[in-house]
C-alpha cells in the first residue's frame, strides 16, 4: 500500500555545519550527518511529522 507523502524537502543553507549545530541545539533530529557528494555535501534532518529535510550548502 502506498501512502501519500514526500521523500524529502530540500533546502539550501549558507552554513551547513552552523545550521546543523543550531538545529541540534533546538532539538531537531539529525538523521544523516554531512556526507560528501558530487556537488558538495548533504545532510538530513527530520521534522516532528517525520518529513525528511535535506540540507545542502548554497553555491554562490
Amino acid at each position: 500500500m502506498h501512502e501519500p507523502g514526500l521523500f524529502s524537502v530540500d533546502m539550501e543553507v549558507d552554513d551547513l555545519e552552523g545550521t546543523l549545530n543550531e538545529l541540534k541545539s533546538r532539538g531537531a533530529g539529525v538523521t544523516m550527518e554531512p556526507v560528501k557528494i558530487s556537488v558538495g555535501y548533504l545532510a538530513f534532518i527530520e521534522d516532528p511529522n517525520g518529513v525528511r529535510i535535506a540540507l545542502i550548502p548554497a553555491h554562490r
